[in-house]
């Protein structure tokens, strides 16, 4: 059987990972993964094999076939609907599957192509929220359009399949395996790892957020809660590592005129392979995101990672995390910067606490999400693709 792994630009090492681990258990299977010129990732790590997309390939492939790319230019109701329509189009033939996710715009191309080039779709659901797509036209339009044409959904979270069967989803169309995790590369470290490596500075609680810097993931709230731990005289004691891209510029001048910068320490991106060495570098994982009417975390693969860890966690009581944390962390109400002032400073004055949430999150990671356990639920997933409408 050979699948093809079509992301939009999101691939990540993370998301191919369970795909390497089916790959190097020899279930039989070819996966090739579609990487297009501006994906936000690395990829150089990814060890299956890859077929690079380019937007000089995409022109070379419509003036090739120019009925088809004028075609389908005026099927398209607006701009940039497709992911390399043309590429694909020439580069999916003899493949017996696709992988993709959500309402996207690859979802859209490769349903497009599906009769024509005669693979089934198996698509990775993340959404926890039903019918989010509908408060964006181009979404709706998609969905709308593309989603019949899915042969399995794979939702992410349970959470995420009973959003699914909200929308009215057959029960025999879903199959549910949560991301995995390689719990022998994120795990607790042997030997102390160095704060310094990382600009962390020495001899403080060092509590990590890690992600995007937008507001959504609820970095706001740590500088109300800093404030508060200010004044309960506990600032002093901790410093928040903030390890991402994105809008850090507003935050951090937030953070001066609250009197709280030197709480704030800013990594940069730092890459993935690196991970593993920050986490264990630091001493608390926090993930406070909050809610909007069509925003909430999904998954959170940096919860997963940390746990398998061994950090103890402080996250949001919203979307998919509930249930990635379980019992083996301390859940805050959205937005709450009291509630998250007193949680962390639960972890913060009490080691024997911090250690043990950190044991529960470590074994919790292990049952749930460690590749071991999810690996041959992937490949039991792609076998009952492949043998679909088989008589």
């Amino acid at each position: 059987m050979k699948l093809a792994i079509v992301l939009d630009n999101n691939v990540t090492k993370a998301i191919v990972a369970p795909f390497e681990a089916v790959a190097a258990a020899s279930h039989g299977i070819e996966f090739v993964v579609f990487i297009g010129e501006k994906n936000k990732s690395e990829t150089a790590s990814i060890t299956l094999p890859k077929c690079y997309l380019s937007h000089k390939k995409e022109v070379m492939s419509a003036l090739r076939e120019p009925v088809r790319s004028i075609r389908r230019l005026r099927t398209n109701t607006e701009s940039r609907m497709d992911f390399y329509y043309n590429s694909l189009a020439d580069d999916l033939r003899g493949f017996d599957a696709v992988y993709t996710q959500d309402v996207s715009r690859s979802l859209y191309t490769l349903a497009s192509l599906k009769e024509e080039l005669g693979f089934k779709i198996m698509l990775r659901w993340w959404e926890v929220l039903p019918y989010k797509r509908l408060f964006n036209a181009k979404d709706r339009y998609i969905g709308a359009s593309s989603l019949p044409m899915v042969d399995i959904f794979m939702p992410a979270t349970l959470t995420a399949a009973q959003a699914l069967k909200l929308e009215g989803v057959p029960e025999d169309r879903i199959t549910h395996v949560y991301p995995g995790v390689d719990t022998a590369v994120f795990t607790p470290p042997v030997a102390a790892v160095s704060k310094e490596a990382f600009g962390i500075p020495a001899g403080k609680a060092a509590v990590l957020f890690a992600g995007r810097l937008v507001s959504h993931k609820g970095i706001y709230v740590l500088l109300w809660a800093a404030l508060r731990l200010k004044a309960d005289g506990l600032l002093d004691r901790l410093v928040f590592v903030m390890a991402g891209g994105g809008g850090k510029g507003e935050l951090q001048r937030m953070a001066r005129e609250m009197g709280v910068a030197a709480a704030f320490h800013f990594t940069g991106h730092v890459p993935y392979d690196r991970m593993p060495e920050l986490y264990a570098a630091c001493d608390i994982f926090c993930l406070p995101s909050t809610m909007k009417e069509s925003i909430q975390e999904q998954f959170g693969y940096v919860l997963a990672e940390a746990m398998a860890c061994g950090r103890p966690v402080v996250a949001s009581r919203v979307g998919g995390i509930p249930e990635v944390v379980g019992g083996a962390g301390l859940l805050v109400t959205p937005g709450d910067f009291n509630d998250l002032a007193d949680k962390l400073t639960s972890l913060i004055t009490n080691a024997e606490l911090r250690a043990g949430l950190g044991a529960a999150a470590r074994k919790r990671a292990l049952e749930l999400f460690d590749l071991a356990q999810t690996t041959p639920k992937w490949a039991q997933a792609i076998e009952r693709l492949r043998n679909l409408g088989r008589a």
